[in-house]
């Protein structure tokens, strides 16, 4: 993610604006590539952002965010099959990390609306994500966070809001 991108550009048709030039500055600028099947992974030492999609080995699929203010970035990317969208974190650290939906705006007014919260052991979290919120939209992302015991209170704080 570009944070401090600057974009010139120069006029270079015919006429009065001839070699005129704008110039956009501090704009930000972000791509992300969405594997089309996810095998394990580990983040890096920075605060990253990790987009999640299809996985091969679903709740045995294994996100290690590492150190950092990590993002994990939940979306279908065109899949609609919700058995193939399941993750397992490994270590999630409540109030640094967060989950997000791609091209939505969770809200603390809106959470119960995209997700559904529970425990799924003594220690660990299960999180079933509506992609769309109340949308028409049925899939949905599960995503397990190990060491993260589940509290209905929390559930904001895992979504950074």
């Amino acid at each position: 993610m570009y944070h401090d991108l600057t974009i010139t550009a120069t006029n270079i048709s015919n006429g009065v604006n001839n070699g005129q030039t704008t110039v956009l500055q501090n704009q930000t600028l972000g791509w992300y590539w969405v594997p089309q099947r996810l095998d394990s992974l580990s983040g890096g030492a920075g605060d990253d952002q990790i987009p999640l999609s299809v996985t091969s080995g679903g709740i045995n699929t294994v996100v290690q965010t590492g150190q950092g203010k990590d993002t994990l970035i939940l979306g279908g990317f065109g899949i609609s099959d919700s058995s193939r969208l399941v993750a397992t974190v490994s270590d999630f650290t409540l109030g640094q990390d967060k989950v997000t939906v791609f091209g939505q705006s969770v809200t603390k007014d809106k959470l119960d609306t995209f997700v559904k919260a529970s425990a799924y052991s003594t220690s660990s979290t299960k999180l079933v994500v509506d992609l769309d919120g109340a949308g028409a939209g049925t899939t949905s992302y599960t995503l397990y966070l190990q060491n993260v015991a589940y509290n209905p209170s929390n559930t904001h704080t895992i979504f950074g809001v």
